[in-house]
């Protein structure tokens, strides 16, 4: 694994992380907070996804050329 999909993975983690007390943060509170902290779970949650797609495509790409060498 090199360091850039190892760099994807991390920032993927931390998103998805980030979503998860976004989200919990959001259930346990009644007032207009609530609006804001949805929009950042989703939005962290749209950042982890496109963190592991950069973190997997370069180990696919690079296992996909070295099977057809």
């Amino acid at each position: 694994m090199n360091r850039r999909s190892l760099w994807w993975l991390l920032v993927s983690v931390a998103a998805a992380l980030a979503c998860g007390v976004s989200w919990w943060a959001a259930q346990t509170r009644v007032d207009v907070a609530h609006q804001q902290l949805v929009t950042l779970a989703l939005l962290a949650a749209a950042v982890a996804g496109i963190a592991v797609v950069g973190a997997v495509a370069p180990l696919l790409a690079r296992r996909r050329v070295s099977r057809l060498s």
